[in-house]
């Protein structure tokens, strides 16, 4: 995160955390800071009337509609048997509030604490759980879509940032480095494809999406999703998108072994819930290209993340790996 996108965030002490639990009337016995996520200000809080988490969304174009369609997203799923926390209601029996200072305002959310820790590339034992809950959390979207207005733009916006972040990035010190022209060689080759592909990729199912499908965002005990949780990067995407970003990790976290191994079994005991049409599966490698690249190179330059030779060299190789997958294949019986 950029040192002003730092300064939209609220920085939060037991003292205003006591203030801010004002309007659930609970009492602070003890607080410490999430360390997982970038967007917002999150604080673990112990009170007498349970534990929770207490999110203070930083300053952004987000409005408090988007806000809200994001909750009501969590309790459309959760209704659905999907274990996502429940946001808690305060004294007015609302969901959001607003926090005030130097002219300036905040909007804040206290969610359920799921148990558990992160989910790890090593729990394999979880595919089949993870796979289905994302494949219901798919259809379901079909089905809460029907509640707002769906955006024209769902492929055409998504292309437009990345293409604009390539821009950045170019204009910046990582592009003197010696691995950023086989960079712009991967990034251009996304970009051709995605732009001669706009008719097919229009036809993709879509709704809304996590995004962020994985690793911190979801957690877990020995055998069983305790929690999914950090919504904040919804977005109306094609599915497919959600689920290469989902199989990208695994993939990734499982590199020195055997990746295509691992994400054809996701991909099996997804699709045995929601089948995938060839016009899906022919973009997924597409789709998890971009995510290698975005997430390992491009967007830590808008992060200002120093990125080593070394580990940019290790996404570029990785990108080959990802080309090398072939998963068209027939429908699971």
């Amino acid at each position: 995160m950029s040192k002003s996108d730092r300064k939209k965030k609220l920085p939060l002490n037991k003292a205003l955390i006591q203030k801010l639990l004002f309007p659930y009337g609970m009492k602070l016995i003890d607080a410490h800071p999430v360390k997982a996520g970038i967007e917002n200000s999150s604080s673990f809080v112990s009170t007498a009337k349970g534990k929770f988490v207490l999110r203070v969304y930083r300053q952004t174009n987000k409005t408090p509609a988007w806000i809200k369609r994001e909750l009501d997203f969590m309790s459309f799923m959760n209704e659905r048997g999907i274990p996502i926390p429940k946001v808690f209601l305060n004294n007015r029996y609302g969901t959001i509030n607003i926090y005030k200072k130097d002219e300036k305002i905040w909007r804040y959310i206290l969610i359920e604490r799921a148990p558990g820790r992160h989910l790890k590339g090593t729990d394999h034992n979880l595919v089949p759980q993870l796979a289905y809950c994302q494949a219901v959390l798919h259809k379901s979207s079909v089905q809460f879509a029907k509640k707002y207005q769906t955006p024209g733009n769902f492929i055409e916006g998504p292309l437009n940032y990345f293409v604009s972040e390539m821009a950045n990035a170019n204009k910046s010190k990582i592009s003197k480095s010696q691995f950023w022209t086989r960079v712009k060689v991967i990034t251009n080759e996304i970009i051709k494809e995605m732009e001669g592909d706009l008719g097919r990729l229009k036809k993709l199912p879509h709704g809304l999406v996590h995004l962020d499908y994985d690793s911190d965002n979801i957690l877990v005990t020995k055998n069983k999703i305790e929690g999914i949780i950090d919504f904040d990067d919804l977005s109306h995407l094609p599915f497919v998108v959600d689920l290469a970003n989902t199989l990208w990790w695994w993939a990734w976290t499982n590199r020195n072994k055997n990746p295509e191994k691992v994400i054809k079994r996701y991909l099996d005991y997804y699709r045995r819930e929601r089948p995938l049409s060839k016009n899906e599966l022919s973009f997924l490698t597409l789709f998890m290209r971009l995510r290698n690249i975005a997430v390992g190179i491009v967007f830590g330059v808008k992060r200002e993340k120093n990125i080593s030779s070394v580990a940019a060299n290790k996404v570029i190789e990785f990108d080959k790996v990802i080309k090398s997958l072939k998963l068209i294949q027939a429908e699971p019986s």
